[in-house]
């Protein structure tokens, strides 16, 4: 697997979730009646299923040899 699709498929994710709940936990303000921190989560779920297709995607293309 390549480093780029190493990157897109672990990386990213865990750098969307991991270190922005800590600080999204302690703005007071709500969107749509939710915590920003939940928006956050419930948005980040969409966000690693690209993230992971497009992993998917580069691997694929790499093993073709294209």
């Amino acid at each position: 697997m390549s480093r780029r699709a190493r990157m897109i498929g672990l990386v990213l994710p865990f750098l969307l979730v991991v270190p922005t709940i800590p600080l999204l936990s302690r703005i007071d303000r709500t969107l749509l009646g939710l915590p920003v921190g939940i928006v956050w989560l419930f948005a980040c779920i969409p966000a690693t299923t690209l993230c992971l297709a497009a992993c998917w995607y580069l691997h694929d293309r790499q093993r073709d040899g294209g």
